[in-house]
């Protein structure tokens, strides 16, 4: 974790690890903490440079953490469900056929074995292809 002072606060900012997807910025009040908002991990730089642009009007500190996908849909699980279930049938196929195809290309394309793996089972639950 890197420690960037400013004239009266501090950034905490966690470093990234691999499997990180997405970083949050956290707020701290007098009644906890409150997450602000969540980006994807390239855009940690610029959560950082935003935190430190803003440290010294803030009452305390500032932490970035970053978080891995599992993390993400554990901690957003119910809006998720919800902006699906808000979903029309034409945004469902839309949605549908980006998974297929970038489940495709991955199982192509991908030098990672385990991804294709997962990628393999993505497509057998969609039933894009049978079992062998």
């Amino acid at each position: 974790m890197s420690v960037k002072h400013t004239k009266r606060n501090m950034v905490c900012a966690y470093d990234p690890l691999p499997e990180d997807l997405f970083v949050e910025t956290w707020l701290i009040g007098s009644e906890g903490r409150f997450c602000l908002s969540t980006f994807p991990i390239d855009r940690y730089d610029e959560a950082v440079a935003w935190a430190v642009s803003m440290s010294d009007v803030m009452a305390r500190h500032i932490e970035l953490v970053p978080i891995t996908g599992e993390e993400y849909l554990e901690r957003n699980r119910e809006g998720i469900q919800r902006y699906f279930a808000s979903m029309t049938n034409q945004e469902r196929g839309e949605l549908r056929q980006l998974v297929v195809n970038t489940c495709t290309t991955v199982m192509r394309d991908s030098s990672d074995p385990d991804l294709r793996i997962e990628a393999h089972g993505v497509l057998l639950k969609l039933k894009v292809i049978k079992p062998c």
